[in-house]
């Protein structure tokens, strides 16, 4: 069937090395920049030995001191109580030679770009086929998330015109950056109302996969961050909430951000890996679990198809997915048996890099749903000829 566009409820140019080394030297000094342009230059044999840092909320994990960034629903925050929607990104200049590029911001931040890799882990990584869980939770043990890799989630699609998957954005005003060239301005604030500039585009695209391959989608494009960020959690769920009862042929919701990394001194880190030549926003898929006390019954099949994707992520697009970031906080994730939080990429991150990864992830996710489809089929067909 078509995609559906929710109704009602909300719906680089890289310059030249030269220019990049003259540039970033005159903004940062080159006694600073030279050794962060050696380790850019070394990332790749390095990856090994960096931590992914700041994703959803949680403090850093370097050897610096912790940086907090607001993110999760427990935190209170409102972007746009402090700065305009669209930060001071400066509009783009024309210069001889070079097309378009940005002029240099009063307030100049640098921009390192990392490829988050899977060796030198530890206890808390698990393999998932070719991908691998991060188990971030305060008392799943690796046992425990093991057993549940390589287990089928009840999904299963339905052979019908309704819509079975929804994307939402929970904080759909999250944004990136307009140019690749190194730095960024410290006043932008990653934020846009406008959906064809936010996270909203990338689940076009996402959506688009899916439209294609005739699974039945619904994209909602509603601002529940917009224009307040507090209850942005509530209001997101309201929003599942009224498609599942008006839809209950939905099996699959995908609430799609992305990330906000950075280090000490305020520089961001853009998580970024080449795929057949272009460069792509690194991706991770998100399952929560709840706490102790308020565990999310659907966890194990979340986590199940979780490591599916992530699985058919890395088997088909190696290196395109960060480990699987399995945590006790809940997400919303608790309303269907195949709810997922996919982080596309970071604020350091081009639109254009995350909506490549859309693209990637779309397709991984139509893989992973026509497997379950077969293998339900399969089974059907076992148990008919065993009658």
């Amino acid at each position: 069937m078509r995609g559906r566009r929710g109704k009602g409820r909300g719906g680089l140019l890289i310059p030249p090395l030269l220019f990049c080394l003259g540039a970033a030297g005159c903004f940062f000094g080159m006694g600073k920049l030279l050794p962060a342009l050696e380790g850019a230059a070394q990332w790749v044999s390095q990856a090994g030995g960096i931590e992914e840092a700041g994703e959803l909320g949680e403090d850093i994990e370097t050897n610096e001191a912790p940086v907090f960034l607001p993110r999760g629903e427990d935190v209170e925050f409102d972007p746009f109580a402090a700065q305009p929607v669209l930060g001071n990104q400066p509009e783009p200049v024309e210069q001889e030679g070079e097309g378009e590029l940005p002029p240099v911001p009063e307030n100049p931040v640098e921009i390192l770009e990392e490829q988050f890799s899977f060796s030198g882990m530890g206890d808390m990584y698990i393999p998932a086929g070719k991908g691998y869980i991060r188990n971030m939770t305060s008392s799943l043990s690796r046992a425990q998330v093991s057993s549940e890799v390589g287990k089928k989630p009840e999904i299963v699609l339905a052979d019908t015109e309704e819509p079975q998957v929804l994307i939402i954005h929970t904080h759909a005003t999250e944004s990136y950056e307009k140019y690749d060239v190194g730095y960024g301005d410290a006043d932008y604030a990653a934020r846009s109302d406008d959906n064809a500039e936010n996270v909203v585009a990338v689940g076009d695209v996402i959506a688009a996969q899916l439209e294609e391959a005739g699974i039945g989608v619904i994209h909602d494009g509603t601002q529940h961050d917009n224009p307040s960020y507090n209850g942005s959690y509530d209001r997101s769920m309201a929003t599942v909430e009224a498609y599942l009862e008006e839809y209950p042929s939905i099996r699959v919701v995908l609430d799609i951000h992305r990330d906000a990394i950075e280090r000490e001194g305020g520089v961001r880190v853009k998580p970024t890996v080449k795929i057949d030549g272009k460069k792509a926003a690194q991706v991770m898929v998100c399952v929560g679990c709840g706490s102790d006390s308020a565990r999310v019954p659907e966890y194990r099949h979340n986590l199940r198809f979780g490591a599916m994707l992530q699985n058919a992520l890395q088997t088909d697009y190696p290196g395109l997915a960060r480990p699987l970031y399995l945590c006790d906080r809940n997400y919303n994730l608790h309303l269907t048996k195949g709810s997922l939080l996919i982080e596309m990429g970071g604020h350091a991150n081009t639109l254009e890099e995350a909506k490549y990864s859309g693209e990637m992830v779309g397709k991984a996710l139509v893989k992973v749903l026509r497997e379950l489809e077969a293998e339900e089929e399969a089974t059907d067909g076992t148990e008919d000829g065993a009658e």
